[in-house]
């Protein structure tokens, strides 16, 4: 039996409240017809099924790669010139494109853009304009040089900028930038390093954060600077020194405290903002069990793009629940609620289980059933129709 008999109440009674309140005109104050638009799925012109959350589009969630497979499709340059340029992308000839009455490569084009989106961000710190124009690039080929000059242009610049830049590095993954074009990115900007420091003479110190920033948020996986350090692209002095560094940053107590707050107060950074409110939210509705209340203050958090960090702590407090606790069966049944009316999207809830499923050894610390625990929840939530794809 996958729930007791009172859990499976519990479960039922969580999923009803919210037919209960549309049918009173209530809920998270979205009609009818606006929870069936949010649900709306389509496949653009490369095959990459997408989902509309909140009127917006996110690709569907990869899970991370291996690095060793991170070469499988085509890396672009442009020329000797360029700051992003990689001599090893040498020769590779592209189509152009008619710009301004002048003939320009599409690469140049796309670094172009990138470059006017990065510029502007930094400027008016609007994570979700920022995301809206990298989705519409809509170039999943080319997103490695949105990374490298994301990082490359936050280098030279202070610490606002380069935690705005790892703030955004978190927002667009994985709907946005995908798990291995973001690999891609840093493993360019590592064999870059010997030639960065020309211009930043900090490299090491300032690359060496970013990668310990990106494992800490995520989206580089642990095994990163072991595995790049091993490549021959990636022997330079420079290079071998950022990720003996990212490796001391991540080192020892409290090493993710003094990465988040490398260049500012964590707790002003957008996106843990979001965090705490989120823990609000979920423990506010663990005692009153309020559906209602708990997709308000979702959809007032504003970033659908982030709701891969909702599932990814209600997953957690529903392993830290007692056995036979009715939280479990309460918290998978908003999960229900916000995954069938489309306030969560398909991609966001893979990739909240998929984090999950990344940190259950860290997790099993405090937890000692937690893989059998997460193993008996899939289960329940592919019974359900929470979760619709393996992880």
């Amino acid at each position: 039996m996958l729930l007791t008999v009172e859990q499976q109440k519990a479960f039922d009674a969580t999923i009803r409240k919210r037919h209960q309140l549309e049918a009173a005109g209530k809920g998270a104050g979205l009609t009818g017809r606006e929870s069936a638009a949010l649900s709306v799925q389509w496949v653009d012109s490369h095959g990459v099924q997408h989902s509309r959350a909140s009127g917006r589009g996110q690709k569907g969630d990869e899970t991370m790669r291996v690095l060793s497979v991170i070469d499988d499709s085509p890396v672009y340059a442009l020329d000797s010139g360029d700051p992003n340029y990689d001599s090893t992308e040498e020769p590779t000839t592209f189509r152009t494109v008619d710009v301004g009455g002048k003939s320009k490569d599409v690469i140049e084009q796309y670094k172009d853009q990138a470059g006017a989106i990065i510029l502007e961000y930094f400027s008016s710190s609007d994570i979700d304009e920022a995301w809206t124009r990298v989705e519409k690039l809509d170039a999943p080929m080319f997103e490695h040089f949105f990374v490298k000059r994301l990082v490359t242009l936050a280098m030279d610049r202070g610490h606002r900028e380069k935690e705005a830049a790892a703030v955004l590095l978190s927002a667009l993954y994985p709907s946005a930038l995908s798990s291995a074009q973001i690999q891609r990115g840093f493993v360019r900007l590592i064999e870059a390093a010997d030639d960065l420091v020309i211009d930043v003479p900090d490299t090491a110190e300032v690359l060496g954060m970013f990668v310990a920033r990106a494992i800490i948020d995520d989206i580089l996986p642990p095994s990163f600077p072991d595995t790049v350090a091993a490549m021959s692209t990636c022997e330079g002095k420079v290079a071998q020194e950022a990720l003996l560094l990212a490796h001391g940053h991540l080192s020892g107590p409290g090493h993710s405290d003094r990465v988040l707050r490398a260049w500012g107060d964590f707790d002003k950074s957008p996106l843990d903002a979001a965090k705490l409110k989120i823990k609000a939210m979920l423990d506010e509705y663990i005692v009153t069990n309020d559906v209602s209340e708990a997709r308000h203050c979702l959809h007032d958090l504003g970033m659908p793009f982030f709701h891969h960090e909702f599932v990814k702590l209600a997953l957690t407090m529903a392993l830290e629940a007692p056995k036979d606790c009715n939280n479990v069966a309460n918290i998978l049944g908003l999960l229900k609620v916000l995954g069938d009316s489309g306030e969560i999207s398909a991609s966001q809830m893979q990739k909240g289980f998929l984090r999950v499923e990344g940190h259950v050894t860290d997790l099993a610390l405090d937890i000692p059933d937690a893989t059998s625990k997460l193993e008996h929840i899939k289960s329940i939530c592919k019974k359900h129709g929470v979760l619709t794809v393996d992880t």
